[in-house]
């Protein structure tokens, strides 16, 4: 008899530990916004993948993005000059702020090929006042 009742128990405890495995990785439609940590701008283009899949996607031009995940996947957020970060999916909302690398690119060369023209130096800090950020 005792051993009727153990086994009726151990079922019912597999059994209830089954129909919450599946619960746990329900698909969910993720979607939110990229901005950057330093100013609040959107970030456009960030790339948004599902860890250890080849599933992703890229933010709009408004920073959002809507990627197919299940809860508990873990999304991975990139843009260059940007540390990475990875996001445990918990609803269907995920907002993101990403911060600039410590090891962001300080300098960038131009390289300009034309025909019968001079071709110009332009430094880091040239670029740097000219630069207008989008907004």
């Amino acid at each position: 008899m005792k051993t009727k009742h153990w086994t009726i128990v151990v079922l019912a405890l597999l059994t209830a530990m089954m129909s919450v495995a599946p619960a746990s990785a329900k698909p969910v439609t993720v979607k939110g916004k990229v901005t950057a940590k330093e100013d609040g701008s959107v970030i456009i283009g960030c790339s948004v993948l599902i860890k250890g899949t080849r599933n992703g996607t890229l933010t709009d031009a408004d920073g959002k993005y809507a990627i197919s995940a299940n809860t508990g996947d873990t999304l991975v957020f990139s843009y260059i000059g940007c540390i990475t970060q990875e996001k445990t999916v918990k609803s269907a909302k995920l907002n993101v702020v990403l911060q600039e690398s410590p090891e962001a690119l300080k300098e960038s060369m131009v390289t300009g090929y034309t025909v019968g023209e001079s071709v110009e130096d332009v430094s880091s800090e040239e670029i740097r006042i000219m630069y207008v950020p989008v907004r």
